[in-house]
């Protein structure tokens, strides 16, 4: 079996299977070939990798550049193809970073760190690892998305395995080559893996050109598309019966669908749905803790009520039945959600699956007013002035949605206005956090999908908005599930990894999480949580004995770190 791995932050490799739609591909390591990893011992530290071959192996895998010892370049007859001076690691990092700011625009440093990853690995996550905050625009959110559409475009070399619809009949046999590509030892983690593509092809004519690298047909849709999909579970669960499935980047007509299909006997997992809405839960349980009131307590109002955005109410309504015992449907009346036509009634004509149970009864708002007597639909100040809510969350992608005349009106009925616009990029954000402080007399409680500027405090400090970024949340759930081999990643195991993030915000009245920078200690304790709830849910394989520190110590062991390892020809 092989231990497949996928992190965009590089903080874990396991059995980690990302399976992404056709638009996608770009990220992640490239399969190895004359290379094994060789088991650690006490004096060693590190794993030894264990090379078959010389000189024309070492140039590209496992690169190291100038980092190649004395030593390492007389055995493996390097000298007089690599400059005489030896760079560490580090001198790698400052000068690929040079590198990167003389890129013009983030698309082209995008292609520039691609390039990197298929030149030198280890130096592409260093870089990551020690620039994290500043690299993640580029390399996720928004930029991924410019990348993603350009993919045909800015192709250099094929990372992981394309499984094309036409060739489903195939997949067994491509997935078991795939894995024949890539080495495996148990208890090692294997960097060089990537991403799995499921193409069903796209509709969109500006993607469509003639460099596209895709199955030039129309969409695939309905059951051949289910049936393709199950043929995906049923070979990757045989192949890796302890991989967790991450659904990438589907569309929000299957997004949700898929994950209630599979996810009661496979561990599946969907970030934009259940990783949005356990870093924004997070958020509001920070939020909470400052202002000393209980989730089911709160009156909460969602305004875009898309894949992501009912992810989020799914994910707060599974905190006020697991921590403070409501029942669904009582939880399901603190939320008001609104979408491109207002308020969600239950008299709606297009309400989609999963919104149903969160419409609100017509005779609940028949008096409420409305902002003009022309409209029909209820706005969203309306429901503000109506609900009185005290959590406002945003992911309409409707840039300044939340207006000074909502964010007033919220604040009049709320002493500490919780307030969360999480579209991004941030010029789709539905409101600047300096505009709500304002606005609230500095009072608000705020977190953002996209990074934000410093904001100026009256009595002349700075303070630092939270970005809710599932970066920070989303890796350390599949970290935990693929360490304890968990047959499943279950509600009450994302709670646990919800609350310990919670706990992890620091100790002040306004920052609701803990900074990016810190992801790789964030996650550790975020997996520890997600495995011991596993264990006592009787979910994992395994028995992992000690108190918490045991625990993170054993997680520790098991994350690859961007180092260089010793070389042993064979």
């Amino acid at each position: 079996m092989l231990r497949r791995a996928l992190n965009r932050s590089n903080l874990f490799h396991d059995r980690f299977c990302n399976v992404q739609n056709e638009k996608l591909g770009a990220y992640s390591d490239e399969p190895s070939c004359g290379l094994a990893f060789k088991h650690p011992t006490p004096k060693q530290g590190l794993l030894a990798v264990v090379v078959r071959y010389s000189w024309l192996t070492l140039w590209s895998d496992p690169g190291q550049g100038a980092a190649f010892s004395r030593e390492e370049r007389a055995i493996f007859g390097l000298e007089g193809f690599l400059p005489y001076d030896i760079h560490t690691l580090e001198i790698q990092v400052e000068r690929a970073w040079n590198q990167l700011q003389k890129q013009p625009t983030n698309l082209l440093k995008h292609a520039f760190l691609a390039s990197l990853r298929d030149q030198n690995q280890v130096l592409f996550y260093r870089l990551m690892q020690d620039h994290l905050s500043e690299l993640l625009s580029i390399l996720y959110t928004p930029t991924a998305g410019e990348a993603i559409q350009q993919f045909s475009h800015l192709f250099r070399r094929p990372i992981g395995c394309f499984l094309s619809y036409p060739n489903a009949d195939g997949m067994r046999a491509q997935l078991e080559a795939h894995v024949e590509s890539l080495n495996y030892e148990p208890d090692v983690s294997d960097p060089n893996a990537g991403p799995i593509d499921l193409i069903v092809v796209t509709d969109s004519e500006a993607i469509l050109d003639p460099l596209y690298m895709g199955w030039k047909h129309t969409r695939v849709r309905g059951e051949p598309y289910n049936r393709f999909v199950d043929k995906f579970v049923k070979h990757i669960s045989a192949l890796f019966p302890d991989a967790l499935i991450h659904f990438e980047d589907f569309g929000n007509k299957n997004a949700q669908r898929l994950l209630d299909k599979y996810q009661s006997h496979v561990p599946v997992f969907n970030d934009d749905i259940q990783g949005t809405g356990a870093v924004t839960l997070a958020a509001v349980m920070s939020a909470l803790r400052i202002t000393g009131q209980r989730l089911s307590d709160s009156r909460i109002v969602l305004y875009g009520a898309g894949s992501a955005g009912m992810g989020i109410v799914n994910q707060i309504r599974q905190g006020m039945v697991l921590v403070d015992g409501l029942s669904r449907e009582e939880a399901n009346k603190k939320f008001w959600c609104l979408d491109a036509d207002g308020l969600l009634l239950k008299s709606s004509p297009n309400l989609r699956p999963g919104q149903e149970e969160y419409a609100r009864d017509p005779s609940e708002v028949q008096g409420w007013k409305r902002e003009t007597v022309e409209q029909d639909a209820l706005r969203l100040i309306d429901v503000v002035r109506e609900v009185k809510p005290t959590i406002l969350i945003g992911t309409s992608t409707h840039s300044r949605a939340f207006t000074e005349e909502v964010v007033k009106e919220m604040a009049k009925s709320c002493e500490r206005p919780v307030i969360l616009p999480l579209s991004n990029p941030t010029s789709l954000a539905e409101i600047d956090p300096a505009d709500a402080m304002v606005w609230t007399n500095y009072t608000a409680l705020c977190a953002t999908g996209s990074p934000f500027p410093l904001i100026q405090m009256p009595d002349g400090t700075t303070h630092k908005i939270s970005e809710a970024n599932n970066a920070i949340c989303y890796p350390a759930l599949g970290l935990g599930t693929v360490i304890s081999r968990s047959r499943t990643l279950s509600p009450g195991m994302i709670m646990a990894g919800v609350q310990a993030l919670a706990e992890l915000a620091p100790n002040d009245d306004r920052s609701l999480l803990p900074d990016l920078a810190d992801v790789r200690s964030v996650s550790v304790h975020i997996a520890a949580a997600v495995v011991r709830r596993a264990v006592e849910e009787g979910h994992a394989k395994i028995q992992i004995k000690g108190d918490n520190a045991d625990v993170e110590e054993y997680i520790k062991k098991r994350m690859w770190d961007a180092t260089y390892r010793p070389l042993e020809l064979v």
